[in-house]
C-alpha cells in the first residue's frame, strides 16, 4: 500500500488526470442513460417492425407527415406531444422508435416517455432523410 501512495505522490498529475477522466466518463454515461434512447439504423428498424412489432412515432408536423411517412407510423408532432402522449399507452410493451425530419429529437420527449413507462425507446438514425437515403418504402396520403 505504501508503494501505491508513493506512486500517487510522485505522479500526482497522472493520478489527477485519471480521476478527472473517470468522473467525466461517469457524467457522460449517466447523461446518456438519463436522456435515454439509442439510435437504430433504418435496416434494423425494418427488422424490429417485422419481428418485434415496433411502433414508429413520427414527430414531424401534420403537413410533412401527409406528404410521406413510414408505413403504419403514428403522427404525433413534437409540439403537441404532451397532449397526445396518451395515444401511445397501449404500446408500452412494444419497442418505440421516434422519427423526425433529420436527426434532432428533443431529449425531454425521451424523458417523458421513460417516465410514462416506455422501456425500449429508440431514434431512427438520420430521421426521415436516413430512411429515404436507404431507399425504403414510404406511404403517401
Amino acid at each position: 500500500m505504501s508503494e501505491f501512495m508513493f506512486f500517487l505522490v510522485q505522479h500526482w498529475m497522472l493520478a489527477g488526470s485519471f480521476v478527472l477522466v473517470f468522473f467525466a466518463l461517469i457524467v457522460v454515461e449517466s447523461y446518456t442513460k438519463s436522456a435515454g434512447g439509442k439510435n437504430i439504423s433504418p435496416q434494423m428498424l425494418v427488422q424490429r417492425m417485422n419481428h418485434e412489432k415496433a411502433v414508429i412515432v413520427d414527430l414531424r408536423d401534420a403537413e410533412e407527415f401527409k406528404q410521406s411517412h413510414i408505413i403504419n407510423a403514428i403522427n404525433i408532432p413534437s409540439s403537441e406531444f404532451d397532449q397526445k402522449i396518451m395515444r401511445l399507452n397501449s404500446f408500452k410493451q412494444q419497442p418505440l422508435v421516434l422519427v423526425c425530419g433529420s436527426q434532432t429529437i428533443p431529449s425531454n420527449l425521451l424523458k417523458k416517455l421513460f417516465c410514462a413507462g416506455f422501456a425500449d425507446v429508440r431514434f431512427l438514425e438520420g430521421g426521415m432523410k436516413g430512411w429515404q437515403s436507404a431507399g425504403l418504402p414510404l406511404e403517401r396520403s
